[in-house]
């Protein structure tokens, strides 16, 4: 069981049964579920498909994005300092905000 939770409150904003979070991501933009704030530090999620995911605000810091499509995904004040984002594809992806550092 897989559960992504609100990076400031703790609350359980998806649950899946899933056995990765790569999985549950995916199962969750699939489902249209807002991961806006989702704690989400250190992620692996490589090759992940997450077109038009909706994840302002989240806390993506060191994870791992390798090859990942977030096209069309809304990242507005997402920080993603230090992730890793080699051959991700963010054609059309919002990323007004977000913070890049490293």
């Amino acid at each position: 069981m897989i559960e992504i939770v609100n990076r400031w409150t703790n609350a359980v904003i998806y649950k899946s049964a899933t056995e990765t979070i790569r999985s549950a991501m995916e199962e969750a933009v699939r489902n249209g579920a807002s991961l806006v704030e989702a704690s989400l530090d250190g992620a692996r999620l490589n090759g992940a498909s997450l077109n038009g995911a909706s994840l302002n605000g989240a806390n993506l810091v060191r994870a791992s994005l390798n090859g990942a499509s977030l096209g069309g995904a809304s990242l507005v004040g997402a920080s993603l300092d230090g992730a890793s984002l080699d051959g991700a594809s963010l054609n059309g992806a919002n990323l007004g905000g977000a913070s890049l550092d490293g």
